[in-house]
């Protein structure tokens, strides 16, 4: 299942507080991030996702999990979409939406490596 670990101090309350409906465009690939979740805890964080590759258009959500540590990003395991190059591209999205709104924090250990080695591209963030 794709995930990436955030380490570090990071606030998933802060997050939440933060967040603002934003989408992706890379090439044919348009993901939007439509809102957020935070269940009573605070320390689980809910994102709906939806992502268009071609024809192929999915919903489903990211589930972000404070820990000790940091935080795991990963996909909610009942919303299985098919696990495209999209979907594990958005997964690193997030995480790293995560990663820079905790300054203090780093990338942890992740089975996305390769979908975090090229960066965002800036201009392609619509908020």
């Amino acid at each position: 299942m794709p995930h990436v670990e955030v380490r570090g101090p990071v606030r998933l309350s802060g997050f939440h507080a933060g967040f603002a409906p934003r989408s992706l465009r890379e090439g044919e690939t348009i993901t939007k991030a439509v809102g957020a979740f935070l269940a009573h805890d605070e320390r689980t964080l809910l994102i709906d996702l939806l992502i268009v590759e071609g024809f192929l258009r999915q919903s489903f959500f990211l589930v972000l999990t404070e820990r000790e540590d940091g935080a795991m990003v990963r996909l909610l395991p009942r919303t299985s979409p098919e696990k495209t190059a999209g979907v594990k591209r958005a997964v690193a999205w997030v995480a790293a939406w995560l990663q820079a709104a905790s300054p203090s924090s780093a990338m942890g250990t992740t089975n996305l490596e390769t979908f975090l080695a090229y960066p965002f591209p800036s201009d392609s963030v619509i908020p």
